[in-house]
C-alpha cells in the first residue's frame, strides 16, 4: 500500500485492507465508511501507534484513491500473528520506546508471550478434545477422529496420561 493507489471500488480497497491487515497482523478501525472519504487508523486503545491510511473518491477519474499513508503500521498484537517476524518486533520496540534490542532477547521475549498466550504445550493440548468437538458441534458434516493412547515413561505406564496420536 502506498500513496497515489488507485482501486476501482471501496470494496476493493477495503478487500486490500483486510489482506494487509491479515497479513501483517495488524487491527485497525475505519471512519466514516460509508462517505466519498474516510480514514482508518491502528485499533489499539492506548494511542501509542500513529498509524493512519486516508482514502478518498477521485471525481475526475472515478476511482479510489489512496491520499496520505505516513508509514508502514509497526503496532502489532502478538495474538492475532503468532508468527510475526522477529525483525517486525524489533522495529516495533525501536518505534516505540527509541530502543534497539538485541535479536535473540526478542526471540525468547516472543516464545514466552506465546507460551503464556496458549498456555504452553500441554496447555494447547488440553483444549485440543474440546476444540474437535467444537468444529462437530457447529460446522455440519465435520467429522474428527481423535485418536489418544495411554502414557508411557520409558516403558513404564503413567496413570492418567494420555498421548495424541
Amino acid at each position: 500500500m502506498e500513496v497515489g493507489m488507485e482501486y476501482p471500488n471501496k470494496d476493493v480497497f477495503l478487500t486490500a485492507l483486510k489482506w494487509y491487515s491479515i497479513k501483517n497482523g495488524v487491527n485497525y478501525c475505519i471512519t466514516n465508511p460509508r462517505s466519498k472519504k474516510f480514514k482508518g487508523t491502528c485499533a489499539t486503545k492506548d494511542r501509542r501507534c500513529k498509524w493512519k491510511i486516508m482514502f478518498s473518491y477521485q471525481k475526475k477519474t472515478r476511482m479510489w484513491m489512496i491520499k496520505k499513508y505516513p508509514n508502514p503500521h509497526t503496532y502489532v498484537v502478538m495474538g492475532a500473528s503468532p508468527r510475526i517476524e522477529i525483525s517486525m518486533l524489533i522495529a516495533n520496540i525501536r518505534s516505540q520506546y527509541q530502543y534497539t534490542s538485541m535479536y535473540y532477547k526478542v526471540w525468547v521475549a516472543k516464545q514466552k508471550a506465546m507460551e503464556k498466550l496458549h498456555h504452553g504445550w500441554e496447555g494447547s493440548y488440553n483444549y485440543l478434545q474440546q476444540w474437535c468437538s467444537v468444529l462437530n458441534r457447529y460446522i455440519l458434516g465435520t467429522i474428527t477422529d481423535l485418536e489418544m493412547h495411554p502414557g508411557y515413561y520409558g516403558d513404564q505406564l503413567i496413570p492418567g496420561k494420555r498421548v495424541f496420536h
